[in-house]
């Protein structure tokens, strides 16, 4: 794969230097791990998509669209309680 460049303010820049430094890593190996940790909206619903297929054919439990819903709701409230995330 070859390299490119991408423009980031310098504090963004400087903030990544201390990340990677921390880490015993490279800013362009921290970027790139970064940018493998979070899945496209296309692989979250390819494994969507993926686990539901498991229920249904594994368990015999079939999800309706108002499950999904709930169960995101679910999921909103929690990451929106004061302190999640940290």
């Amino acid at each position: 794969m070859s390299d490119t460049t991408i423009k980031v303010p310098a504090g963004v820049r400087d903030r990544l230097a201390v990340l990677a430094r921390e880490r015993s890593t490279t800013i362009r190996d921290l970027v790139e791990a970064l940018a493998n940790a979070e899945p496209t909206a296309a692989e979250r619903a390819a494994q969507l998509e993926e686990n539901l297929a498991v229920l249904r054919e594994g368990f015999g439990v079939e999800l309706s669209d108002g499950d999904l819903d709930a169960g995101r709701a679910f999921w909103q409230s929690v990451a929106d309680r004061p302190g999640a995330g940290k």
